[in-house]
């Protein structure tokens, strides 16, 4: 995944050509963009207080994007393929 100073997101392979490219998909340039992940522990241990015992497993249809903005995107990919499934506005909300 990268993203571009214009909004826009690209999902990439292990060649240079991009899978899918979405243009202008964020209202600014893209600060951070994350696959989801699922960590989870043994459920046969007793402790699992510890992070150093989870495993991480990528969450692969879904991903998060921060824009310039302050705009917090969660991207599913399996709900919709063309647009974020859910937008926080965090500037608006704490007037930033």
């Amino acid at each position: 995944m990268v993203g571009f100073d214009d909004g826009s997101i690209g999902l990439y392979g292990t060649d240079s050509s991009p899978l899918s490219v979405w243009y202008n998909a964020c209202s600014s340039s893209i600060l951070s963009l994350k696959w989801g992940s699922i960590y989870f522990t043994d459920s046969k241990k007793k402790d699992k207080s510890t992070f150093e015992e989870c495993w991480i497993v990528s969450w692969l249809c879904e991903f998060y994007v921060i824009d310039k903005n302050l705009k917090f995107y969660i991207w599913n990919l399996n709900k919709d393929i063309h647009k974020a499934a859910h937008v926080i506005n965090f500037a608006e909300k704490y007037n930033v």
